[in-house]
Protein backbone atom coordinates (compact mmCIF):
# COMPACT_ATOMS: atom_id res chain seq x y z
CA UNK A 1 0.00 0.00 0.00
CA UNK A 2 2.85 2.39 0.83
CA UNK A 3 4.29 1.97 -2.68
CA UNK A 4 1.22 3.29 -4.48
CA UNK A 5 1.60 6.54 -6.43
CA UNK A 6 4.98 8.20 -5.91
CA UNK A 7 5.83 5.81 -3.08
CA UNK A 8 6.56 8.73 -0.75
CA UNK A 9 5.02 6.91 2.22
CA UNK A 10 7.31 3.94 1.68
CA UNK A 11 10.38 6.13 1.38
CA UNK A 12 9.49 7.98 4.59
CA UNK A 13 9.05 4.67 6.38
CA UNK A 14 12.42 3.43 5.16
CA UNK A 15 14.10 6.68 6.20
CA UNK A 16 12.53 6.52 9.67
CA UNK A 17 14.28 3.16 10.15
CA UNK A 18 17.69 4.66 9.42
CA UNK A 19 18.29 4.05 5.69
CA UNK A 20 18.39 7.25 3.61
CA UNK A 21 16.77 6.61 0.19
CA UNK A 22 18.48 8.15 -2.89
CA UNK A 23 17.39 11.68 -3.77
CA UNK A 24 17.93 11.56 -7.56
CA UNK A 25 14.78 10.56 -9.40
CA UNK A 26 16.31 7.83 -11.58
CA UNK A 27 18.17 6.29 -8.62
CA UNK A 28 14.99 6.51 -6.53
CA UNK A 29 13.06 4.60 -9.20
CA UNK A 30 15.74 1.90 -9.36
CA UNK A 31 15.64 1.65 -5.55
CA UNK A 32 11.83 1.30 -5.50
CA UNK A 33 11.83 -1.21 -8.33
CA UNK A 34 14.45 -3.27 -6.51
CA UNK A 35 12.29 -3.51 -3.38
CA UNK A 36 9.09 -4.24 -5.32
CA UNK A 37 10.72 -6.93 -7.49
CA UNK A 38 12.61 -8.62 -4.67
CA UNK A 39 11.44 -12.27 -4.39
CA UNK A 40 9.22 -12.71 -1.33
CA UNK A 41 9.90 -16.04 0.35
CA UNK A 42 8.14 -15.49 3.68
CA UNK A 43 4.79 -13.86 4.38
CA UNK A 44 3.08 -12.66 7.56
CA UNK A 45 -0.51 -11.82 8.31
CA UNK A 46 -0.59 -8.32 9.77
CA UNK A 47 -2.97 -7.94 12.73
CA UNK A 48 -4.01 -4.63 14.25
CA UNK A 49 -4.83 -5.93 17.72
CA UNK A 50 -2.66 -7.73 20.24
CA UNK A 51 -3.84 -10.77 22.16
CA UNK A 52 -4.97 -14.31 21.50
CA UNK A 53 -5.32 -15.76 18.00
CA UNK A 54 -6.14 -19.39 18.72
CA UNK A 55 -3.21 -20.75 20.73
CA UNK A 56 -0.91 -17.95 19.56
CA UNK A 57 -0.44 -14.71 21.50
CA UNK A 58 0.59 -11.55 19.67
CA UNK A 59 2.28 -8.65 21.46
CA UNK A 60 3.49 -5.36 20.04
CA UNK A 61 6.99 -6.71 19.47
CA UNK A 62 6.80 -10.51 19.40
CA UNK A 63 4.47 -13.41 18.69
CA UNK A 64 4.35 -16.36 21.12
CA UNK A 65 3.24 -19.91 20.42
CA UNK A 66 3.04 -22.27 17.46
CA UNK A 67 2.79 -20.45 14.10
CA UNK A 68 2.96 -23.42 11.72
CA UNK A 69 -0.29 -22.47 10.00
CA UNK A 70 0.22 -18.73 9.63
CA UNK A 71 2.84 -16.22 10.74
CA UNK A 72 1.24 -13.30 12.62
CA UNK A 73 2.77 -9.84 12.91
CA UNK A 74 1.39 -6.91 14.89
CA UNK A 75 1.20 -3.73 12.85
CA UNK A 76 0.43 -0.35 14.41
CA UNK A 77 1.74 3.19 14.43
CA UNK A 78 1.23 3.51 18.19
CA UNK A 79 4.22 3.61 20.50
CA UNK A 80 5.22 0.22 21.90
CA UNK A 81 4.75 0.40 25.71
CA UNK A 82 6.59 -2.86 26.42
CA UNK A 83 10.34 -3.20 26.98
CA UNK A 84 12.88 -5.10 29.08
CA UNK A 85 15.71 -4.11 31.40
CA UNK A 86 17.67 -5.82 34.15
CA UNK A 87 17.01 -9.49 34.87
CA UNK A 88 14.19 -11.81 35.89
CA UNK A 89 16.08 -12.60 39.11
CA UNK A 90 16.20 -8.88 39.92
CA UNK A 91 12.46 -8.58 39.29
CA UNK A 92 11.79 -11.60 41.51
CA UNK A 93 13.49 -9.76 44.36
CA UNK A 94 10.77 -7.10 43.89
CA UNK A 95 8.08 -9.77 43.69
CA UNK A 96 9.18 -11.38 46.96
CA UNK A 97 9.36 -7.94 48.61
CA UNK A 98 5.66 -7.29 48.00
CA UNK A 99 4.54 -10.84 48.92
CA UNK A 100 3.49 -10.05 52.53
CA UNK A 101 1.17 -7.23 51.40
CA UNK A 102 -2.25 -8.36 50.18
CA UNK A 103 -3.09 -5.31 48.05
CA UNK A 104 0.30 -5.47 46.36
CA UNK A 105 -0.18 -9.17 45.60
CA UNK A 106 -3.59 -8.35 44.12
CA UNK A 107 -2.01 -5.66 41.90
CA UNK A 108 0.80 -7.94 40.68
CA UNK A 109 -1.57 -10.88 40.12
CA UNK A 110 -3.87 -8.55 38.18
CA UNK A 111 -0.97 -7.80 35.83
CA UNK A 112 -0.88 -11.53 34.95
CA UNK A 113 -4.65 -11.97 34.66
CA UNK A 114 -5.44 -10.25 31.35
CA UNK A 115 -4.37 -13.29 29.34
CA UNK A 116 -6.99 -15.43 31.13
CA UNK A 117 -10.01 -13.18 30.45
CA UNK A 118 -10.78 -14.46 26.96
CA UNK A 119 -10.00 -18.20 27.39
CA UNK A 120 -12.03 -18.42 30.62
CA UNK A 121 -14.81 -16.17 29.29
CA UNK A 122 -14.68 -13.70 32.19
CA UNK A 123 -16.04 -10.17 31.91
CA UNK A 124 -13.44 -7.40 31.71
CA UNK A 125 -13.27 -5.27 34.83
CA UNK A 126 -11.09 -3.44 37.27
CA UNK A 127 -10.18 -2.54 40.83
CA UNK A 128 -9.97 0.95 42.26
CA UNK A 129 -7.63 1.34 45.25
CA UNK A 130 -8.41 4.58 47.08
CA UNK A 131 -7.15 6.32 50.19
CA UNK A 132 -5.03 9.15 51.53
CA UNK A 133 -2.03 10.46 49.61
CA UNK A 134 1.45 8.96 50.04
CA UNK A 135 0.09 5.68 51.43
CA UNK A 136 1.73 3.54 48.74
CA UNK A 137 -1.20 2.73 46.45
CA UNK A 138 0.40 4.24 43.33
CA UNK A 139 3.70 2.62 44.26
CA UNK A 140 2.33 -0.93 44.18
CA UNK A 141 0.17 -0.52 41.06
CA UNK A 142 2.96 1.11 39.05
CA UNK A 143 5.39 -1.55 40.26
CA UNK A 144 2.93 -4.18 38.96
CA UNK A 145 3.42 -2.66 35.49
CA UNK A 146 7.03 -3.89 35.66
CA UNK A 147 5.70 -7.31 34.71
CA UNK A 148 5.41 -5.98 31.16
CA UNK A 149 7.87 -3.13 30.84
CA UNK A 150 9.09 0.19 32.18
CA UNK A 151 6.39 1.28 34.66
CA UNK A 152 6.34 4.87 33.36
CA UNK A 153 5.55 3.59 29.86
CA UNK A 154 3.07 0.86 30.77
CA UNK A 155 1.08 2.83 33.36
CA UNK A 156 -1.32 5.52 32.14
CA UNK A 157 -2.82 8.58 33.78
CA UNK A 158 -6.53 9.18 34.34
CA UNK A 159 -5.93 12.56 32.71
CA UNK A 160 -7.09 11.37 29.31
CA UNK A 161 -10.14 11.15 27.06
CA UNK A 162 -12.20 8.08 26.32
CA UNK A 163 -11.07 8.25 22.66
CA UNK A 164 -7.38 8.23 23.61
CA UNK A 165 -7.84 5.45 26.14
CA UNK A 166 -9.71 3.41 23.53
CA UNK A 167 -6.47 3.15 21.54
CA UNK A 168 -4.45 2.23 24.63
CA UNK A 169 -7.01 -0.44 25.55
CA UNK A 170 -6.81 -1.98 22.07
CA UNK A 171 -3.02 -1.97 22.31
CA UNK A 172 -3.37 -3.87 25.61
CA UNK A 173 -6.00 -6.35 24.45
CA UNK A 174 -5.91 -9.55 26.55
CA UNK A 175 -3.51 -7.79 28.88
CA UNK A 176 -3.29 -5.30 31.77
CA UNK A 177 -3.84 -1.57 32.17
CA UNK A 178 -3.14 0.70 35.13
CA UNK A 179 -4.71 4.16 35.51
CA UNK A 180 -3.22 6.50 38.10
CA UNK A 181 -4.83 9.34 40.08
CA UNK A 182 -8.58 9.41 39.49
CA UNK A 183 -8.88 13.07 40.59
CA UNK A 184 -7.19 14.21 37.35
CA UNK A 185 -10.03 12.89 35.19
CA UNK A 186 -13.19 14.74 34.19
CA UNK A 187 -16.10 13.06 36.06
CA UNK A 188 -18.17 12.49 32.91
CA UNK A 189 -15.15 10.95 31.16
CA UNK A 190 -14.60 8.52 34.07
CA UNK A 191 -18.10 7.13 33.80
CA UNK A 192 -17.76 6.64 30.04
CA UNK A 193 -14.31 5.07 30.38
CA UNK A 194 -15.39 2.50 32.99
CA UNK A 195 -18.33 1.37 30.88
CA UNK A 196 -16.13 1.29 27.76
CA UNK A 197 -13.38 -0.80 29.35
CA UNK A 198 -15.84 -3.26 30.86
CA UNK A 199 -17.99 -3.39 27.73
CA UNK A 200 -14.89 -4.57 25.83
CA UNK A 201 -15.41 -2.30 22.84
CA UNK A 202 -15.06 1.33 21.82
CA UNK A 203 -17.68 3.67 20.42
CA UNK A 204 -19.19 3.20 16.98
CA UNK A 205 -17.90 5.58 14.30
CA UNK A 206 -18.87 6.28 10.73
CA UNK A 207 -16.56 5.92 7.72
CA UNK A 208 -16.17 8.16 4.68
CA UNK A 209 -18.52 5.90 2.75
CA UNK A 210 -21.28 6.47 5.29
CA UNK A 211 -21.10 3.00 6.79
CA UNK A 212 -19.97 2.18 10.31
CA UNK A 213 -16.33 1.38 10.92
CA UNK A 214 -15.41 -1.79 12.75
CA UNK A 215 -15.49 -1.12 16.51
CA UNK A 216 -12.27 -1.42 18.46
CA UNK A 217 -12.54 -4.44 20.73
CA UNK A 218 -10.51 -5.48 23.74
CA UNK A 219 -10.54 -7.69 26.81
CA UNK A 220 -8.40 -6.66 29.74
CA UNK A 221 -8.04 -6.27 33.47
CA UNK A 222 -7.17 -2.92 34.97
CA UNK A 223 -6.28 -1.28 38.25
CA UNK A 224 -6.83 2.33 39.26
CA UNK A 225 -5.76 4.56 42.12
CA UNK A 226 -7.04 7.77 43.64
CA UNK A 227 -7.41 9.67 46.87
CA UNK A 228 -11.20 9.51 46.59
CA UNK A 229 -13.76 6.91 45.63
CA UNK A 230 -15.49 7.02 42.26
CA UNK A 231 -18.82 8.01 43.82
CA UNK A 232 -17.30 11.10 45.46
CA UNK A 233 -15.58 12.08 42.23
CA UNK A 234 -18.75 11.73 40.16
CA UNK A 235 -20.71 13.77 42.69
CA UNK A 236 -18.36 16.68 42.01
CA UNK A 237 -19.55 16.63 38.42
CA UNK A 238 -23.20 16.31 39.40
CA UNK A 239 -23.37 12.70 38.21
CA UNK A 240 -25.38 10.12 40.11
CA UNK A 241 -23.47 6.96 40.91
CA UNK A 242 -25.22 3.77 39.80
CA UNK A 243 -24.61 0.23 40.96
CA UNK A 244 -23.40 -0.88 37.54
CA UNK A 245 -20.28 1.26 37.90
CA UNK A 246 -19.53 -0.17 41.34
CA UNK A 247 -19.76 -3.71 40.01
CA UNK A 248 -17.49 -2.97 37.08
CA UNK A 249 -15.04 -1.04 39.21
CA UNK A 250 -14.60 -2.79 42.57
CA UNK A 251 -13.48 -0.30 45.24
CA UNK A 252 -10.92 -1.38 47.82
CA UNK A 253 -9.66 0.99 50.56
CA UNK A 254 -5.89 1.32 50.54
CA UNK A 255 -5.42 1.30 54.32
CA UNK A 256 -4.39 -2.22 55.37
CA UNK A 257 -5.17 -1.30 58.98
CA UNK A 258 -1.63 -1.83 60.26
CA UNK A 259 -0.58 1.81 60.36
CA UNK A 260 1.64 1.51 57.26
CA UNK A 261 -0.80 2.45 54.46
CA UNK A 262 -1.09 -0.33 51.89
CA UNK A 263 1.69 -2.28 53.59
CA UNK A 264 0.95 -4.81 56.30
CA UNK A 265 4.43 -4.89 57.83
CA UNK A 266 7.88 -3.34 57.49
CA UNK A 267 9.87 -5.98 55.63
CA UNK A 268 12.56 -3.62 54.39
CA UNK A 269 14.26 -0.76 56.23
CA UNK A 270 12.62 0.83 59.24
CA UNK A 271 9.51 2.55 57.85
CA UNK A 272 6.82 2.22 55.19
CA UNK A 273 8.59 4.84 53.07
CA UNK A 274 11.68 2.62 53.03
CA UNK A 275 9.57 -0.24 51.67
CA UNK A 276 8.00 2.02 49.04
CA UNK A 277 11.33 3.47 47.96
CA UNK A 278 12.83 -0.01 47.58
CA UNK A 279 9.86 -1.10 45.46
CA UNK A 280 10.30 1.94 43.21
CA UNK A 281 14.03 1.29 42.94
CA UNK A 282 13.67 -2.36 41.94
CA UNK A 283 10.79 -1.78 39.50
CA UNK A 284 12.84 0.92 37.72
CA UNK A 285 15.81 -1.42 37.27
CA UNK A 286 14.16 -4.76 36.42
CA UNK A 287 11.12 -5.02 34.18
CA UNK A 288 9.60 -6.85 31.22
CA UNK A 289 11.11 -10.30 31.85
CA UNK A 290 8.21 -11.69 33.90
CA UNK A 291 5.70 -10.98 31.12
CA UNK A 292 7.86 -12.75 28.53
CA UNK A 293 8.21 -15.86 30.67
CA UNK A 294 4.47 -15.78 31.46
CA UNK A 295 3.49 -15.78 27.77
CA UNK A 296 6.00 -18.51 26.97
CA UNK A 297 4.49 -20.58 29.78
CA UNK A 298 0.88 -20.03 28.65
CA UNK A 299 1.46 -20.72 24.95
CA UNK A 300 3.54 -23.85 25.55
CA UNK A 301 0.47 -25.80 26.71
CA UNK A 302 -2.52 -23.46 26.64
CA UNK A 303 -5.37 -25.98 26.53
CA UNK A 304 -4.26 -27.98 29.59
CA UNK A 305 -3.44 -24.82 31.55
CA UNK A 306 -6.89 -23.35 30.89
CA UNK A 307 -8.54 -26.53 32.17
CA UNK A 308 -6.45 -26.25 35.33
CA UNK A 309 -7.24 -22.53 35.60
CA UNK A 310 -10.99 -23.22 35.33
CA UNK A 311 -10.79 -25.79 38.12
CA UNK A 312 -8.86 -23.35 40.34
CA UNK A 313 -11.37 -20.60 39.51
CA UNK A 314 -14.28 -22.79 40.62
CA UNK A 315 -12.46 -23.67 43.86
CA UNK A 316 -11.89 -20.01 44.74
CA UNK A 317 -15.52 -19.11 44.01
CA UNK A 318 -16.77 -22.04 46.11
CA UNK A 319 -14.54 -21.01 49.02
CA UNK A 320 -15.82 -17.40 49.00
CA UNK A 321 -19.42 -18.09 48.00
CA UNK A 322 -21.95 -15.37 48.83
CA UNK A 323 -25.74 -15.16 48.48
CA UNK A 324 -25.54 -11.73 46.89
CA UNK A 325 -25.94 -12.37 43.14
CA UNK A 326 -24.26 -9.07 42.29
CA UNK A 327 -21.27 -9.83 44.50
CA UNK A 328 -20.88 -13.18 42.71
CA UNK A 329 -20.29 -11.26 39.50
CA UNK A 330 -17.40 -9.37 41.10
CA UNK A 331 -16.20 -12.54 42.87
CA UNK A 332 -15.44 -14.09 39.47
CA UNK A 333 -13.07 -11.20 38.75
CA UNK A 334 -11.29 -11.63 42.08
CA UNK A 335 -11.09 -15.37 41.38
CA UNK A 336 -9.54 -14.78 37.97
CA UNK A 337 -6.82 -12.58 39.52
CA UNK A 338 -6.17 -15.14 42.27
CA UNK A 339 -5.79 -17.92 39.70
CA UNK A 340 -3.43 -15.82 37.56
CA UNK A 341 -1.19 -15.23 40.56
CA UNK A 342 -1.15 -18.93 41.44
CA UNK A 343 -0.32 -19.99 37.87
CA UNK A 344 2.47 -17.40 37.68
CA UNK A 345 3.85 -18.85 40.91
CA UNK A 346 3.51 -22.38 39.53
CA UNK A 347 5.46 -21.24 36.46
CA UNK A 348 8.35 -20.17 38.69
CA UNK A 349 7.87 -16.47 37.93
CA UNK A 350 6.71 -14.72 41.11
CA UNK A 351 8.78 -16.57 43.69
CA UNK A 352 5.79 -16.55 46.09
CA UNK A 353 4.69 -19.42 48.29
CA UNK A 354 2.05 -21.57 46.59
CA UNK A 355 -1.36 -20.44 47.83
CA UNK A 356 -0.26 -16.87 48.63
CA UNK A 357 -2.22 -15.38 45.73
CA UNK A 358 -5.41 -17.19 46.81
CA UNK A 359 -5.04 -15.96 50.40
CA UNK A 360 -4.19 -12.35 49.52
CA UNK A 361 -6.88 -11.91 46.86
CA UNK A 362 -9.41 -13.62 49.14
CA UNK A 363 -8.53 -11.13 51.85
CA UNK A 364 -9.07 -8.26 49.39
CA UNK A 365 -12.41 -9.73 48.31
CA UNK A 366 -13.62 -9.88 51.92
CA UNK A 367 -12.54 -6.25 52.36
CA UNK A 368 -14.52 -5.27 49.26
CA UNK A 369 -17.53 -7.27 50.40
CA UNK A 370 -17.38 -5.45 53.74
CA UNK A 371 -17.77 -2.11 51.94
CA UNK A 372 -21.24 -3.24 50.82
CA UNK A 373 -22.47 -3.09 54.41
CA UNK A 374 -24.68 -6.08 55.14
CA UNK A 375 -24.41 -7.42 51.60
CA UNK A 376 -27.76 -6.11 50.33
CA UNK A 377 -28.55 -5.59 46.68
CA UNK A 378 -26.35 -2.67 45.58
CA UNK A 379 -29.04 -0.98 43.47
CA UNK A 380 -31.50 -1.11 46.38
CA UNK A 381 -28.93 0.33 48.76
CA UNK A 382 -28.22 3.21 46.37
CA UNK A 383 -31.92 3.95 45.89
CA UNK A 384 -32.60 4.00 49.64
CA UNK A 385 -29.58 6.24 50.23
CA UNK A 386 -30.85 8.60 47.52
CA UNK A 387 -34.25 9.11 49.15
CA UNK A 388 -32.84 9.26 52.66
CA UNK A 389 -30.53 12.07 51.53
CA UNK A 390 -33.45 13.89 49.88
CA UNK A 391 -35.51 13.96 53.08
CA UNK A 392 -32.54 14.93 55.20
CA UNK A 393 -31.70 17.81 52.85
CA UNK A 394 -35.23 19.12 52.29
CA UNK A 395 -37.23 17.90 55.27
CA UNK A 396 -37.98 21.35 56.71
CA UNK A 397 -37.53 23.54 53.65
CA UNK A 398 -39.70 21.82 51.01
CA UNK A 399 -42.31 19.97 53.10
CA UNK A 400 -45.12 21.97 54.67
CA UNK A 401 -45.96 20.93 58.23
CA UNK A 402 -49.61 20.07 58.91
CA UNK A 403 -49.32 21.46 62.45
CA UNK A 404 -51.77 24.35 62.72
CA UNK A 405 -50.21 27.53 64.15
CA UNK A 406 -52.45 30.52 64.92
CA UNK A 407 -52.04 34.20 65.70
CA UNK A 408 -53.34 35.40 69.11
CA UNK A 409 -56.54 36.50 67.34
CA UNK A 410 -57.07 32.95 66.08
CA UNK A 411 -56.03 33.48 62.46
CA UNK A 412 -54.11 30.50 60.99
CA UNK A 413 -50.46 31.19 60.12
CA UNK A 414 -49.49 29.67 56.77
CA UNK A 415 -45.70 29.37 56.36
CA UNK A 416 -44.19 30.10 52.95
CA UNK A 417 -42.69 26.97 51.41
CA UNK A 418 -40.71 27.59 48.23
CA UNK A 419 -40.71 24.76 45.66
CA UNK A 420 -42.91 22.61 47.89
CA UNK A 421 -42.61 18.87 47.31
CA UNK A 422 -45.22 17.72 49.82
CA UNK A 423 -46.39 17.83 53.43
CA UNK A 424 -45.22 16.52 56.78
CA UNK A 425 -47.66 15.12 59.37
CA UNK A 426 -45.88 15.40 62.76
CA UNK A 427 -48.58 13.44 64.60
CA UNK A 428 -48.30 10.40 62.30
CA UNK A 429 -44.59 11.05 61.53
CA UNK A 430 -45.32 10.72 57.81
CA UNK A 431 -44.14 12.60 54.73
CA UNK A 432 -46.88 13.02 52.11
CA UNK A 433 -45.88 13.31 48.45
CA UNK A 434 -47.94 13.24 45.26
CA UNK A 435 -46.97 10.75 42.55
CA UNK A 436 -46.24 13.63 40.19
CA UNK A 437 -43.81 15.37 42.56
CA UNK A 438 -42.25 12.02 43.42
CA UNK A 439 -41.47 11.43 39.75
CA UNK A 440 -40.34 14.96 38.82
CA UNK A 441 -38.49 16.04 41.97
CA UNK A 442 -37.42 12.94 43.88
CA UNK A 443 -36.61 10.45 41.12
CA UNK A 444 -34.01 12.47 39.26
CA UNK A 445 -31.54 9.94 37.85
CA UNK A 446 -33.57 6.97 39.16
CA UNK A 447 -36.24 4.84 37.47
CA UNK A 448 -39.60 5.67 39.07
CA UNK A 449 -41.11 2.18 38.88
CA UNK A 450 -37.99 0.53 40.33
CA UNK A 451 -37.80 3.12 43.11
CA UNK A 452 -41.41 2.47 44.16
CA UNK A 453 -40.87 -1.29 44.29
CA UNK A 454 -37.71 -0.91 46.40
CA UNK A 455 -39.32 1.57 48.81
CA UNK A 456 -42.36 -0.66 49.27
CA UNK A 457 -40.30 -3.85 49.66
CA UNK A 458 -38.18 -2.24 52.38
CA UNK A 459 -41.19 -0.89 54.30
CA UNK A 460 -40.51 2.79 53.61
CA UNK A 461 -44.02 3.35 52.21
CA UNK A 462 -47.47 2.92 53.77
CA UNK A 463 -49.60 1.39 51.04
CA UNK A 464 -53.13 -0.01 50.65
CA UNK A 465 -54.88 -2.25 48.13
CA UNK A 466 -51.58 -3.13 46.45
CA UNK A 467 -50.97 0.47 45.41
CA UNK A 468 -48.11 2.78 46.32
CA UNK A 469 -50.46 5.49 47.57
CA UNK A 470 -53.30 5.90 50.06
CA UNK A 471 -55.77 8.61 50.98
CA UNK A 472 -54.61 11.10 53.62
CA UNK A 473 -56.25 10.82 57.06
CA UNK A 474 -57.35 14.45 57.34
CA UNK A 475 -57.79 17.46 55.11
CA UNK A 476 -54.75 19.28 53.81
CA UNK A 477 -54.46 23.08 54.29
CA UNK A 478 -56.32 23.60 50.99
CA UNK A 479 -59.27 21.53 52.29
CA UNK A 480 -58.74 18.46 50.09
CA UNK A 481 -58.06 14.82 50.97
CA UNK A 482 -56.04 13.50 48.03
CA UNK A 483 -54.39 10.14 47.54
CA UNK A 484 -50.66 10.56 48.17
CA UNK A 485 -47.55 8.51 48.82
CA UNK A 486 -46.93 8.05 52.57
CA UNK A 487 -43.25 7.91 53.58
CA UNK A 488 -42.56 6.66 57.09
CA UNK A 489 -40.05 8.85 58.86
Amino acid sequence: EHFMGEAQDALKLIASHGLMPPRQTYKKNVFINYIQDYPIEKRFRCVDRTGWYGNTFVTTNRTYGNQDDEQLLFNSEMKDPYSTMGTLEGWQELSRLIEPHALAVLSFACAFSGQLVTPLDIESGGFHIYGTSTDGKSTITKAACSVWGRPKDVSKSWRTTDNALENDAELRNDNYLNLDELRQAVPKAVSDIVYMLTGAQGKARGSKSGRNRENKQFNLMYTSTGEIALEDHLRRGGIEMDAGLLLRFAHIPSDAGKGYGVFECINYGSSSSDVGNRINELSAKHYGHAGIKWLEYLTANKDDLMLQAQSMLDDFIAKHATKNSQAVRVLRRFALVAVAGELATQAGITGWQQGRSFDAVGQCFNTWLGTLGNGENIEETKILEHFKAFFEAHGTSRFESLTVIRHPDGEVIRPRIHNRVGYYDPDERIYLVSSTMFKQEMCIGINEATAKKVLKANGWLECEDGRYTKRVRSNLPDGTRPTLMHFKI
